[in-house]
């Protein structure tokens, strides 16, 4: 979740530098969907940019439509009662247009639907393909595809995007700016990402939406209602050590001795006090169990995390610019170039 919440937060920090960058970001991170000025459709699938995305037509591929080549980079397939599905990312190369982009994903799909041996369905329900230009787009997980099919659905028809103010982008010739070639100011960018997200995490951190999950070894809670203490943060014998639960009373305090991080969220080691301060033992608590009991003013901690954000982003940028030997008007050129031309960005940090 909070992960996400920082892809989010991201782009919306990156896409603040100018609103005409937002708009650009926006739009092509979405895709493009259909083919634009392409007259035509090749490939016979659903676009929404051909004006009667409801109009069906027969699939087909012209057999002398000249294909991009291309490469499986990862084959993922989820098949369970709801759904079975099969994702595909491609990397391609070569004649890359719309109409050779749509006719190499139709046939890749119409091979794709006439797989069989799957355990819930008789063949996908669901198919999605991504074809991207370089590699490192396709690692940066930001959507950075140059065309995409999807089928959602048992008897749907699939539907192609394809981002063609990404090929625009792809046929310039890269050009010197601020005495740096186009490769350098794309490292540069992806330092600017970098400050973005380390700010985030860092304000995220510091000011939690879901402070149950951050607290800290030392830090002191009152209990505003009845508590198990656990013995382990795990559990132990044939009945999980049900049998040896305590209940800690409202009013009670505990302090935090350590952090067992576990994947549905971190489990507490701690003292317990009475009111009056004498001590009860000692435990572990599922930090699900504070979820009710460390209140938060959600637009209030939002508020501090984007001040304290903007704070170390401002201090982040400083020291980017300095080391390139850039002024902040000509670093934050090189941010607004990098979405326009969506420049691949580095992974999420975990």
């Amino acid at each position: 979740m909070a992960k996400k919440k920082r892809r989010g937060a991201r782009l919306l920090g990156l896409l603040a530098i100018v609103l005409l960058g937002v708009w650009a970001y926006r739009s092509l991170s979405t895709g493009d969907e259909g083919g634009g000025g392409e007259a035509g459709n090749p490939a016979g699938i659903a676009g929404e940019a051909e004006g009667d995305a409801g109009k069906m037509h027969d699939l087909s591929v012209d057999p002398n439509a000249k294909l991009p080549r291309y490469e499986v980079l990862d084959r993922k397939v989820y098949d369970a009662p709801i759904k079975t599905q099969v994702q595909l990312d491609l990397l391609v190369s070569g004649e890359l247009t719309p109409a050779s982009l749509r006719a190499l994903l139709t046939k890749l799909f119409l091979k794709t639907d006439k797989e069989r041996g799957f355990r819930y369905h008789y063949h996908p329900t669901h198919v999605f393909m991504y074809a991207y230009s370089d590699r490192e787009r396709a690692k940066s997980g930001m959507g950075s595809w140059v065309a995409m099919l999807s089928k959602v659905g048992e008897g749907e028809r699939p539907h192609i995007n394809v981002n063609e103010k990404l090929l625009a982008v792809l046929k310039r010739k890269p050009v010197v700016k601020f005495g740096l070639t186009e490769e350098q100011r794309k490292g540069i960018f992806k330092d600017v990402v970098r400050a973005e997200d380390r700010s985030m995490k860092e304000a995220d951190a510091k000011y939690p939406l879901e402070p149950h999950k951050a607290v800290q070894v030392g830090q002191e809670l009152g209990l505003t209602e009845r508590t198990a203490l656990m013995p382990w943060h795990e559990a132990r014998g044939p009945s999980g050590g049900l049998e040896k639960i305590r209940h800690i009373q409202a009013g009670s305090r505990i302090r935090i001795l350590r952090v067992q991080k576990k994947k549905f969220g971190p489990w507490y080691e701690v003292n317990v006090f009475d009111g009056s301060g004498r001590a009860l033992g000692s435990g572990w608590i599922n930090s699900m169990a504070l979820f009710r009991q460390i209140k938060v003013n959600g637009p209030e901690v939002l508020g501090k995390q984007a001040d304290y954000s903007r704070k170390l982003k401002a201090g982040y940028d400083a020291d980017i610019a300095k080391r390139h030997g850039l002024s902040a008007e000509q670093l934050e050129a090189i941010s607004v170039e990098g979405l326009e031309k969506q420049w691949p960005m580095p992974r999420m940090p975990e």
